[in-house]
């Protein structure tokens, strides 16, 4: 009972970093750029991107409960892989901090090519937590073989 609860929140939580990162940026962000003027796209696409990262903050902290919890009875071996997992849900939950409270604030206080610089830092940073979930999908998927 508590390892299908535990399988659900990990698939939720899993579906909504991947999937609602990859919607974001591969179908919101660019059709609100060609529908918008740009300083009105950048202002709300930036509010989109803040209000999804608080809510990733949160999904990203069950992911990390959830195999702290699996690990807590996991064998050897498989206690191998979900502290591999865990170190890339750690690696996204300071990836998206780090993007929340310090570069988005700098963003909105910096001049037009400061702006320019660390937007580009930041859609670095959105790509690679993108690939950071999709490492911890690969990791759950591959089998241990010892």
């Amino acid at each position: 009972m508590i390892s299908s609860l535990i399988l659900i929140l990990q698939v939720l939580c899993l579906s909504l970093w991947i999937g609602g990162s990859a919607v974001l940026w591969l179908l919101v962000a660019p059709q609100i750029f060609m529908q918008v003027p740009r300083e009105m796209a950048g202002a709300l696409t930036g509010t989109i991107f803040r209000r999804f990262s608080s809510a990733m903050l949160g999904v990203l902290v069950i992911l990390a409960a959830t195999i702290l919890v699996q690990l807590a009875g996991a064998s050897e071996s498989a206690g191998l892989k979900l502290r591999f997992a865990l170190i890339l849900v750690f690696g996204g939950m300071l990836l998206n901090v780090y993007d929340r409270y310090i570069l988005s604030p700098r963003m909105h206080s910096a001049n037009t090519d400061g702006s320019r610089r660390i937007h580009r830092q930041s859609v670095v940073l959105f790509v690679l937590n993108l690939f950071l979930g999709i490492a911890v999908v690969i990791t759950f998927i591959v089998p241990i073989a010892f």
